[in-house]
């Protein structure tokens, strides 16, 4: 038994000793300041850089991947108690440099040096600091074990300087240590791994190379060693800000007591973060501007369901990806401060499209145990319009949205050698309603939802398993329950439906949701099984999002990838996925077959195909809360193609097409062109057309006198629309910390109702057409009178032609680092015409004299750092 014991124990030691070893081999050390003084001026012409030890070569990922990279690059690192400084040199020929200034984070199509650092060495989490050949600066977070995980809202206070000499061109970084989250120690030791990227020759270098067919980030770097004596200093960054905005309304109601052609709003406030010991962060708003400066894009929605747009709001966006967890849309930001959910019925009421966020603050970091932390809560305030009714000369003050606290908590233990991780997500939502409100008839009381999550990974990193599993309750009054019920989600009043039923007695809803999936994620043979189930009664919508429940679905799918370059191609990969899903009921709404093909040419231009094809089914939403209709069979394809997208000037396309036994069909064109021009000016040209033809758009439900359909009709229509967008950004940048943004989006968007008629028959997809089988329809006064039989009911026209233009000109610049100045000029224009007309190009001008109003902002913030308020 001794024995047994010493070779376990020589076998352990060699295996350390090997390892140790291995690490040795990549490994840098950085280099104390002492009494030295660096210049931030990108030239490295300070002696100090020269005695520092040099990373090793670098290797290609691509285009050759596991040679030698093509240029030599040094980099070396330099610290003091207070900063990190990082010097690069990349011996190139200064013609084939190719340099672009853009604005913070846009690297364009320059050539950049990447430095990735792993503060807290867990080999799952890191940081990335980069700087392009013309001096910008990008930023970004890696919350997973992923180098495509990547949180671009993490932007920390640092400087950098590039400069181009004549056969090299180079960088110098300087990064605070209180922008890092890190574990104190005697010696800190980083994970690390640099990234030289040369767009136009695709050569994608690294200084600790990844093959292709291996997943992970993090747990593959090498380590940055040698930094000493450095704790963690006390954290304290205050942003207060100043703001103005001036709103002009192109058009104006003269009978309309609340409309102004102008107005003018200030604010001022602050933003506070702390740190709370070495790991957490505090982010605290005071009087907070959650504004966004970008627009959102148009579209014309005939569906069911809610349009999710994106956040754009920095408070939320920055660390967004923590709260991400639980596997469904547990957390959904831009319910924080939405439009006012209560609509009085009016003549007229004061315009409010936001709810007023009192306070909001939240906490975020990773102890040393690997324990991710997020923490959220905001407050938002009674929101009230004023009303006048016209019959009555009454003036009303009326409360809209109520008092409401939103709160969120998130933790994620990360665990294993290969970056597993398990976590939890709580949500909650409360509201003070006046039982006797309207609100109270459609806002819940309370909400509160949650779930575990997990990600283990087997075999090193080649398999996983993953899943969660979640649930929900709401309280509310019983008229709100009932709306939840009723809901496009769940459509408890579906005539047929047997393991569902309305209960308008009910104050409370519940739900459960549960996913499971193993996969294999490295080599040439990928392929996933997937099982998931949504209760009927699940429910998100106060703070997160879902959109269909009532379901459970199985996926599985196989992918075959060859990542070795040759004469033919760089990569290329197939995959084919098969997905069916079924109601509660036990009802197949659908099954699809997918196949997809990508192909990546030798000189890295790229198509994709897909084709997918239903099998149909039997579906559950589509008469919307009435019977089960069927799903016809159907074919959907896409195409797409882009050029190199290393080079400075690049287009693509995307193409799809819908077909299905129904005859209804769809199809969409979108090409894009980007490009820069003079080193300064980058565009990118988006035009895109769509065109349907929907045979099966629902219209209404209208009761009947016998019992065909459940004693209900339910009516559609064909609907042809016609939709054309033109988005245009144009960005001009002064310097990298200076910039002129231009955004504008005309949009048109067109559809004409013809061929009414009433499902005939449940389970079926045929239509009774009014005008035939003894029916009559006719058009009168913008309304369609159908008769049939003794029975007679009116349709409105519901015929339309839309106009939008939104812009934004944005003047941006960072006059010192963490501090910022925007200018804005902001017009969102819409109309409405309810007729149709098919489009043609003179809509696109149409669209400028649209009515609608102009803002004007000023907004400026200086950033105060520990150290300048306590040194």
């Amino acid at each position: 038994m001794s024995k047994i014991i010493y070779l376990i124990s020589l076998l352990f030691i060699i295996i350390v000793s090997s390892s140790r070893l291995s690490a040795q081999e990549n490994t840098i050390l950085a280099l104390p300041l002492n009494q030295h003084k660096i210049d931030i001026d990108g030239k490295l012409d300070e002696l100090i850089w020269q005695k520092a030890p040099s990373t090793g070569p670098f290797t290609q990922k691509e285009p050759y991947e596991g040679t030698p990279a093509s240029n030599l690059v040094e980099t070396r690192f330099i610290y003091s108690n207070d900063y990190l400084y990082i010097g690069a040199k990349m011996y190139r020929n200064s013609k084939d440099v190719q340099h672009i200034i853009s604005r913070r984070d846009n690297s364009a199509s320059s050539e950049r040096i990447i430095f990735s650092l792993d503060t807290y060495l867990d080999r799952i989490t890191s940081y990335s600091f980069g700087v392009t050949a013309s001096g910008v600066r990008l930023d970004y977070f890696h919350p997973t074990d992923n180098p495509y995980s990547r949180d671009y809202s993490w932007n920390p206070v640092w400087e950098a300087q590039a400069y181009i000499g004549e056969d090299f061109w180079s960088v110098e970084i300087k990064i605070p240590f209180s922008q890092l989250r890190f574990n104190d120690a005697d010696e800190l030791v980083f994970g690390l791994n640099i990234n030289h990227y040369v767009p136009n020759t695709n050569e994608d270098a690294f200084w600790i190379h990844i093959p292709r067919k291996e997943v992970g980030w993090a747990s593959h770097f090498g380590y940055l060693n040698g930094i000493k004596g450095v704790k963690s200093s006390a954290r304290v960054e205050i942003l207060p800000y100043y703001a103005t905005d001036l709103t002009h309304q192109n058009t104006v109601d003269s009978e309309n007591p609340f409309d102004a052609a102008y107005s003018w709003q200030n604010r001022i406030g602050a933003d506070i973060k702390l740190g709370l010991g070495t790991n957490l962060t505090l982010d605290a708003a005071i009087n907070p501007d959650f504004g966004q400066v970008e627009a959102d894009p148009a579209f014309v929605n005939l569906s069911q369901f809610e349009v999710i747009q994106s956040e754009r709001r920095p408070f939320f966006t920055e660390g967004s990806s923590l709260f991400s967890g639980g596997g469904s849309g547990y957390f959904y930001s831009r319910r924080i401060g939405a439009n006012p959910r209560l609509n009085p019925d009016v003549d007229y009421k004061s315009a409010n499209n936001s709810t007023t966020i009192l306070a909001a603050g939240k906490v975020t970091g990773r102890l040393p145990s690997g324990l991710s932390v997020g923490v959220l809560s905001s407050i938002t305030g009674d929101e009230y319009v004023n009303t006048f009714t016209v019959n009555s000369s009454e003036y009303k003050r009326i409360k809209v949205e109520p008092l409401s606290s939103y709160n969120v908590i998130r933790l994620q233990q990360e665990f294993g050698d290969y970056g597993s991780k398990t976590g939890i997500i709580l949500t909650g939502v409360k509201r003070s309603i006046d039982p006797n409100s309207d609100i109270n008839d459609i806002l819940n009381k309370q909400a509160l939802t949650g779930a575990a999550d997990w990600n283990i990974r087997f075999n090193k990193r080649m398999y996983e398993l993953n899943g969660n599993i979640g649930f929900s309750y709401v309280e509310g009054s019983p008229k709100a329950i009932l709306r939840l019920q009723e809901s496009s989600a769940r459509n408890y009043q579906r005539p047929d439906a047997n393991h569902v039923s309305i209960d308008s007695t009910l104050t409370t809803l519940s739900g459960y949701t549960a996913e499971l999936e193993v996969a294999k994620k490295e080599g040439s043979f990928l392929w996933s099984v997937r099982g998931e189930a949504e209760s009927p009664g699940f429910e998100l919508n106060d703070i997160g999002v879902v959109q269909s429940v009532d379901e459970y679905n199985f996926l599985t799918g196989i992918a075959w990838r060859d990542l070795t370059p040759n004469a033919f191609y760089n990569r290329i990969q197939l995959e084919s996925e098969f997905y069916s899903v079924w109601n509660y009921g036990h009802i197949r709404n659908g099954s699809w077959l997918t196949s997809s093909f990508e192909y990546l040419f030798p000189n890295f231009a790229r198509i994709s195909l897909t084709h997918e094809f239903g099998f149909g089914g039997l579906s559950d939403d589509i008469t919307r809360g009435g019977p089960l209709m069927e799903r016809p069979q159907g074919h959907y394809f896409n195409f797409s193609t882009n050029t190199n997208q290393g080079l400075a000037n690049l287009a693509g396309t995307t193409f799809t097409y819908f077909i299905n036994g129904e005859n209804s069909s769809n199809w969409s064109f979108a090409p894009y062109i980007n490009g820069q021009y003079a080193g300064r000016f980058e565009y990118r040209i988006t035009p895109s057309l769509s065109h349907k033809q929907d045979n099966r758009q629902y219209i209404t439900t209208i009761s009947r006198q016998d019992s065909r359909t459940f004693y209900n009709r339910y009516v559609f229509s064909t609907v042809e629309q016609s939709t054309f967008a033109l988005r245009i950004r144009v960005n001009y940048s002064i310097t990298p910390d200076m910039s002129l943004e231009v955004y504008t989006e005309p949009f048109i968007s067109s559809a004409k109702f013809s061929r009414f008629g009433e499902l005939s028959k449940e389970r079926t997809n045929t239509i009774r057409y009014f005008g035939e089988d003894g029916t009559s329809i006719n058009l009168q006064n913008d309304e369609y009178l159908v008769t049939d039989g003794n029975e007679s009911f009116t349709l409105d026209d519901p015929d339309f032609k839309v106009f939008s233009f939104r812009s934004n000109i944005v003047f941006r610049y960072e006059w010192i680092p963490g501090s910022t100045l925007f200018l804005v000029w902001q017009q969102n224009k819409y109309n409405r015409l309810n007729n149709y007309g098919r489009l043609h190009s003179g809509d696109l001008f149409e669209t400028f004299q649209s009515s609608g109003s102009q803002v004007f902002a000023f907004k400026v913030s200086y950033w105060f750092s520990g150290a300048r308020l306590f040194n």
